[in-house]
């Protein structure tokens, strides 16, 4: 699980140093990041991740979107 901890971080961290934190792919790296949480047990962790994907979604694509049953599932 590290090495896909590390991975998505440094994806988000790539997003953030380009001014694209809050665009889709900067969320599936939220979500992506969210399930690896969750397999590890760290459910706080991973609940943040995904709220922070769902939030990202939501801003593009709003509601009725089908990623966003993604977050849901």
């Amino acid at each position: 699980f590290e090495n896909s901890t590390k991975s998505f971080r440094k994806s988000l961290e790539l997003d953030a140093a380009n001014s694209k934190e809050n665009e889709p792919s900067s969320a599936m790296s939220h979500h992506s990041l969210g399930i690896v949480h969750m397999k590890k047990g760290d459910y706080a962790a991973a609940l943040k991740s995904l709220k922070k994907a769902t939030e990202i979604w939501k801003k593009f694509f709003g509601d009725e979107h089908l990623d966003l049953a993604m977050c849901y599932n």
